[in-house]
This record gives C-alpha cells, sequence and structure tokens, in this order.
C-alpha cells in the first residue's frame, strides 16, 4: 500500500484471522470486493459475504460472472477495468439503500443454494442422476446420508 503512496488510513492489513474473526468483520462491512483475474471456481469469500448478507463487487471473469447477479447480489466490472470497480466502490460506499438491497439479496441466495442443506440436496440429486443413468440405484449408505453440519445449520 505505500509503495502505491495509499495513506494507512485507507488501506489495513489484518493478517491472519480465525473464522470467526472473519466472519465478524464481512458483518460490519458495507460489501465485499472480490476483483480476482483467476478463473476461480467458488471462491469460500463469495459464500461468505452472501452468508453474511453482504453484496460482492466482483469482475465479471470465470465463475463470479455467475456467480454475482449485477444489479441484484452484487456489482460487477470487466477483469482489469480498475475505473469501474471503483465506481462500483463509489456507489456502494455512498448508497446504503443499494447496499441493503443487494445486501439481503445476496442473503437469500446463500439460503436458497449455499447453506449445508442445500448443498448436501444438491449433491444428493447429482449421485441419484448419475446411479440412474446407469441404471442403478444409490448405495445404501448414500442413501440416508446426512452429515451433522446440515441439522447444525453450518454457516
Amino acid at each position: 500500500a505505500r509503495a502505491l503512496g495509499l495513506e494507512e488510513s485507507r488501506v489495513r492489513f489484518f493478517g491472519q484471522k480465525t473464522s470467526a474473526e472473519v466472519m465478524e468483520m464481512l458483518a460490519s462491512a458495507r460489501g465485499v470486493v472480490l476483483p480476482s483475474l483467476c478463473f476461480e471456481n467458488f471462491p469460500a469469500l463469495l459464500a461468505e459475504a452472501y452468508a453474511c448478507g453482504r453484496p460482492v463487487l466482483a469482475s465479471g471473469g470465470g465463475a463470479l460472472g455467475e456467480l454475482v447477479a449485477h444489479e441484484r447480489t452484487g456489482l460487477k466490472s470487466a477483469p482489469r477495468d480498475a475505473s469501474a470497480l471503483a465506481e462500483s466502490l463509489r456507489r456502494l460506499a455512498s448508497d446504503s439503500a443499494l447496499a441493503d438491497k443487494l445486501g439481503a439479496a445476496a442473503r437469500r441466495e446463500y439460503l436458497g443454494k449455499y447453506t449445508p442443506g442445500a448443498n448436501h440436496h444438491s449433491l444428493m440429486r447429482i449421485y441419484r442422476f448419475a446411479a440412474e443413468r446407469r441404471g442403478r440405484t444409490l448405495p445404501r449408505a448414500l442413501r440416508s446420508f446426512e452429515p451433522a453440519s446440515v441439522t447444525q445449520g453450518g454457516l
């Protein structure tokens, strides 16, 4: 940050944090910036932000382009477009109603798709589909499988 001439009051490095500390920090944030240039499959930070009801400002490349719904669960900008990302940051910082609306939709997205229970349901649907395509039924061990985290609520 110093090499770029950024003031310490505007950029803070927190070092390593526990999962609970990260979730607490996310819960108090206006939004989460995820301008990845890599084609990440499913960044954990996205699920954590959505779980906390925080909108995500993301580059539109890779899976992030599909996982963040522009103007619904967050704001997207083209990869490497610093001006567009800065404008998204300005919008979110200056419009708390927008941040609240996008955050509420992000939380609904999390509850509908990314909770441990929703993930378990999707995975079992995939297993059943694969078994049926091969003319088989699910093995008995999978038919009743329900991890403890599904019943305990997860994130």
